[in-house]
């Protein structure tokens, strides 16, 4: 897949990580936050932090895209996806990040996750976040960097309504019709009979 675009505003090196013992891990805590306040890190003491050259890692930049990879069928992007670098870093164990989001970009009815690029899929892969709509942030724990993004999962298209279909048309009332029948029979005996009675006396004259 061809790489993400390249970056709209870049929001700058946040600084450098605590010291490092011999292990490699950090000997305090650092709390980043990007310039626009979107977006925090919080890095424990005994994190082990490497770029992708397995060098210890020195600082922590982010920025933002106008122009990022297409969502998922069925998702948009909310505001603007943040690589954070330097890309290819990890952590171990796993650092919290908060991420926040715009509610007035949410559509009506979506549903929000966090997700991450990965470049070598080329696709949005979902995050196990945990979103507060209060103060419309996510938090998540990660263990390195690339581009992150919340995405707005939309709710499937309304199913159209079932076709009317009309009743059959009525068939014979065969109660009627035998009601009938058994009428038009009775009377042809009665008039049978009457007209035998008739030349009956008419014989006897």
């Amino acid at each position: 897949p061809p790489p993400p675009p390249p970056p709209l505003v870049g929001e700058g090196v946040l600084g450098g990580l605590a010291p490092r013992d011999a292990q490699g891990r950090t000997t305090g805590s650092s709390v980043f936050t990007s310039t626009d306040g979107r977006v925090s890190f919080d890095i424990p003491a005994g994190t082990i932090a490497r770029d992708s050259s397995g060098n210890n890692l020195t600082g922590i930049s982010v920025t933002s895209f106008t122009n990022p990879p297409a969502p998922p069928t069925g998702s948009n992007i909310v505001g603007l996806p943040y690589e954070i670098g330097p890309t290819g870093a990890t952590f171990t164990p796993p650092i919290t990040m908060t991420f926040t989001y715009d509610p007035a970009t949410v559509p009506a009815g979506a549903t929000l996750v966090l997700a991450y690029y990965n470049p070598a899929t080329g696709l949005w892969v979902e995050l196990p976040a945990t979103v507060d709509t209060v103060s419309h942030t996510f938090t998540v724990t990660i263990d390195h960097f690339t581009l992150f993004a919340v995405l707005a999962k939309l709710p499937p298209p309304a199913a159209p309504p079932p076709p009317v279909i009309p009743p059959p048309p009525p068939g014979p009332n065969w109660t009627l019709i035998g009601s009938i029948i058994a009428a038009l029979l009775i009377l042809a005996i009665v008039i049978y009979w009457r007209r035998r009675r008739q030349r009956r006396q008419n014989s006897a004259v």
